[in-house]
């Protein structure tokens, strides 16, 4: 159907979320290209993709949300395979014969 109206627009953010201290996002390619984000980098011997961050982060325990996306918009399997304060490791799982990995974001907070 079409598209809804708009909703009315929220408050100004604050800059901060509560019980949040750390973050580190972005979206890169199949190919290691960064498409957004700062303070990481990508080697990319896909399936598996090692990320380096720079500066490091803090030790400690980490949430990772992960997203995977092929050129027909499946959502692709991926893992944590390896993390530390330097950097982490994502695998990817299976892609169908007609599909390619496309993007790969995540949000990584503590």
């Amino acid at each position: 159907g079409p598209t809804g109206p708009v909703g009315p627009v929220g408050p100004a953010g604050s800059g901060a979320v509560p019980g949040v201290s750390e973050v580190r996002h972005g979206c890169f390619g199949p190919t290691a290209a960064i498409f957004s984000g700062a303070g990481y980098s990508v080697v990319a011997t896909a399936p598996v993709f090692s990320l380096s961050f720079s500066p490091p982060i803090a030790s400690a325990q980490y949430t990772v949300l992960m997203d995977g996306r092929a050129n027909t918009g499946r959502s692709v399997a991926m893992a944590v395979s390896s993390m530390s304060a330097t950097g982490m490791t994502l695998t990817t799982g299976w892609l169908e014969a007609n599909e390619t990995l496309t993007s790969i974001c995540f949000v990584l907070a503590r």
